[in-house]
C-alpha cells in the first residue's frame, strides 16, 4: 500500500526537485524568447529607416530637395498629423537653425507605420533647412542648396548643417543634411502615438544629447547635435540604445543623381593679381570663377592650402595659418607668429598638419593646440598629403627628396635624391596621393610632374627637364591636387595657368587673363 502510494505522488525533495527542473527550463525560454523579441524589434527599426531613406533619395529626385519634418507632438486624428511642415521650404522665411519634427509619411509616400520604430516611438527626423527649399538661390554663400545642388552649393558648409558625433565627442561630420533617430527600447525622450513625451528617467550623457531632454524630460533647445554609436549599458538609469541614420549632401546628390558627379570647387591662390593675394573659386559644375576678398592680415603670399571634408578652407603664408568657413570670403588667423609656413594638411580626426621651413612637421589639436613636432632633417619642407595606410608624405624641397612618415609607428622612410631621372627631385613642391594609392608630384625645379607608386620604385614623368608652353609641359609647376572623378590639376605657376589630367590626356584648364582670373597660380585646393 505504501509502495503503491509512492507510486501515485512525489515526494516534497522529488517535487522540489521538479519545480527547480521546470523554473530553469521556462528562465531559459523566457529569456531566448525575450532576445528574440528584441531583436525582431530592432530588425523593424533597421528595416524602417532603411524604407525611409529610399523615400526621401526619390523624393529628392522629383522635388529637388528634401522634406520638411512633420510636427513631431501631432495626435493620431489630428488633420495635419504625419504632413510636412510649412516652416521650412520657403526661401523667403528660410529658418537659421536646424529643424527636427518626425517623419512626413505623407509626404513620401509611405503609411503611418513608418513614423514609427519598432518599439512604437516616433522617429525623430531632423533637416538642414538649406535643403528643404525648390527655388535657386544665387547668394553667395548660398542660403538654399537645392539638389541636384546648385552652383558651388556643396563647395561651402552650411551654417544649418547637422553635426552627428561618435562615442568620443569627435564629429563624423558637421554637415549632415538630415539625421533620424530611433530612441531605441528604452524610449527615453521619444514621442508616443498621442504625441507626448515619454520619460525614462535616464541619465546618460548622449542619450539626453539625442533627444535634446534632461532626465525629468523637459525639452531643451534643439543644438543640432546627435550622437551615434554602439549601444552601452552602465545602470538601469545610465543607457545608451538609441540609433542614427543621416546623410551629407553629396552622398543624397550621389545616389539621387548618380549621372550627375558631385560638384567640385577649386581654389587658387593668385599670388600677384593686383597685389591682393587673393583667394579665386573655381565651380567645376558651372565653370564660373569667382575672385574673393584678400586673407586676413597677416596671410600672404599664400603658399599652400587645403580644404577638409566639412567645407573649411586653410592657407598658410609666410607669418600664419588662416581658415575660411565660407568658401575664401573671410578668414580667420588661427595660427600667428611663424615664419615661411609651408605645406598644410588635416586629417580625419581633424587635426591640422603643417610644415615651417626650418622647424620640420607640426601637429595642431581640432582646437589648434600645439599637440607634437618631427623634424628628421627636413629642409624647406613644402607639400604635404596622406594615404590610405596612415603615411604621410611630405615634399622636402631644399634636399631635393620626398619623406614618408607613419605617425602611428613614428617611422621615417626617404625617397629620390637630386637628379632628373625618374623617381628622382629637384626642389618637389606640391604632393597629392590619389584613390588608387598613387603619389603625384610637382617636381618644380624639373619642370615636370612625376606620378608614382607606393614606394616610389616606379614613376612615370609628364613634362621635361626645361621649361615648355605646350600641354603636358610645365614651368615650375607649384602644386598639385586631385578631385573626387580622378582629374589632376596643376597650378602651372610661371606659365600663369593651370593644367588639367584627365582619361590620360592634359589640357589647360585655365589661363591668365580669361575672365582676369589671376597672374600667378600658385597654392590650390579642391573641395565637394
Amino acid at each position: 500500500m505504501n509502495k503503491l502510494r509512492m507510486r501515485q505522488g512525489f515526494t516534497l525533495i522529488e517535487l522540489s526537485i521538479v519545480l527547480i527542473i521546470m523554473s530553469v527550463v521556462i528562465g531559459g525560454g523566457l529569456t531566448t524568447f525575450t532576445a528574440s523579441i528584441k531583436k525582431n524589434q530592432f530588425d523593424i527599426t533597421s528595416a524602417r529607416i532603411e524604407t525611409i531613406e529610399n523615400a526621401l533619395l526619390s523624393y529628392s529626385m522629383t522635388n529637388l530637395r528634401i522634406p520638411c519634418p512633420a510636427d513631431i507632438t501631432k495626435n493620431l486624428g489630428d488633420a495635419t498629423y504625419a504632413t510636412e511642415g510649412t516652416n521650412c521650404h520657403n526661401i523667403a522665411t528660410l529658418p537659421t537653425v536646424q529643424i527636427e519634427g518626425t517623419v512626413p509619411t505623407k509626404e513620401l509616400g509611405l503609411s503611418d507605420d513608418y513614423m514609427y520604430d519598432g518599439w512604437g516611438h516616433r522617429f525623430r527626423y531632423a533637416v538642414d533647412p538649406a535643403f528643404t527649399a525648390s527655388l535657386t538661390d544665387t547668394t553667395n554663400p548660398p542660403k538654399a542648396n537645392p539638389l541636384p545642388i546648385n552652383s558651388g552649393g556643396l563647395c561651402v558648409k552650411s551654417p544649418t548643417g547637422i553635426t552627428i558625433r561618435d562615442s568620443a565627442a569627435t564629429a563624423r561630420t558637421t554637415s549632415a543634411i538630415y539625421a533620424i533617430v530611433s530612441q531605441g527600447a528604452d524610449g527615453h525622450g521619444s514621442y508616443t502615438y498621442n504625441g507626448t513625451m515619454f520619460n525614462a528617467s535616464l541619465s546618460n550623457a548622449d542619450t539626453l544629447k539625442n533627444c535634446h531632454c534632461d532626465s525629468s524630460a523637459g525639452v531643451v533647445a534643439n543644438d543640432g547635435i546627435y550622437v551615434q554609436k554602439a549601444p552601452t549599458y552602465t545602470s538601469a538609469t545610465d543607457q545608451f540604445d538609441d540609433i542614427v541614420a543621416f546623410k551629407e549632401a553629396w552622398q543624397m546628390q550621389s545616389q539621387s543623381f548618380p549621372l550627375l558627379p558631385a560638384p567640385a570647387c577649386i581654389y587658387i591662390s593668385d599670388h600677384i593679381k593686383t597685389a591682393t593675394n587673393r583667394v579665386q573659386k573655381h565651380i567645376t559644375n558651372a565653370n564660373i570663377w569667382t575672385p574673393n576678398t584678400d586673407p586676413s592680415s597677416g596671410v600672404t603670399a599664400s603658399t599652400k592650402m587645403h580644404a577638409d571634408s566639412n567645407g573649411n578652407l586653410f592657407v598658410t603664408a609666410t607669418t600664419a595659418v588662416a581658415k575660411s568657413t565660407d568658401g575664401g570670403k573671410t578668414w580667420t588667423t588661427i595660427i600667428s607668429g611663424l615664419s615661411a609656413a609651408n605645406g598644410i594638411f588635416i586629417d580625419e580626426s581633424n587635426n591640422l598638419l603643417w610644415l615651417l621651413e626650418g622647424n620640420g612637421l607640426r601637429k595642431y589639436s581640432s582646437s589648434y593646440v600645439l599637440q607634437s613636432t618631427y623634424t628628421n632633417s627636413l629642409i624647406s619642407p613644402q607639400g604635404i598629403y596622406a594615404d590610405a595606410n596612415g603615411n604621410l608624405w611630405i615634399t622636402d624641397a631644399n634636399n631635393n627628396r620626398l619623406k614618408q612618415y607613419n605617425i602611428a609607428g613614428n617611422s621615417w622612410n626617404t625617397y629620390g635624391s637630386l637628379g632628373t631621372a625618374a623617381g628622382y627631385f629637384n626642389a618637389p613642391s606640391g604632393i597629392y596621393v590619389d584613390a588608387q594609392g598613387n603619389i603625384w608630384i610637382a617636381d618644380k625645379g624639373n619642370n615636370r610632374i612625376q606620378r608614382c607608386n607606393s614606394t616610389i620604385s616606379s614613376c612615370t614623368t609628364f613634362g621635361g627637364t626645361t621649361t615648355g608652353t605646350g600641354n603636358g609641359e610645365f614651368n615650375q609647376p607649384w602644386d598639385i591636387k586631385g578631385d573626387a572623378d580622378g582629374n589632376i590639376y596643376v597650378t602651372d605657376f610661371a606659365n600663369t595657368r593651370i593644367q588639367k589630367y584627365s582619361n590620360g590626356t592634359w589640357s589647360i584648364f585655365a589661363m591668365s587673363g580669361s575672365a582676369g582670373i589671376f597672374s600667378q597660380p600658385r597654392a590650390m585646393a579642391i573641395s565637394r
